[in-house]
């Protein structure tokens, strides 16, 4: 069985979707959180416990404190 692997959204980056309904005539204008960037985001971390072994990714702008 195939596992999908749910990609995390990131707070930091929001996407700003427009809409017109042309049957009422209306501008709809929605927010959503974008998936992260992972490894090209500036704010990315990778523990590294010495020996090649490496912990999980961590996300700095969300670590407690920051």
């Amino acid at each position: 069985m195939m596992e999908h692997k749910q990609k995390s959204l990131c707070p930091f980056k929001k996407v700003v979707e427009k809409g017109y309904s042309h049957t009422t005539g209306k501008t709809t204008i929605m927010e959503r959180f974008d998936v992260c960037a992972g490894e090209r985001c500036m704010a990315y971390h990778v523990l590294f416990y010495g020996h090649g072994e490496h912990g999980e990714p961590t996300c700095k702008r969300m670590e407690p404190g920051s």
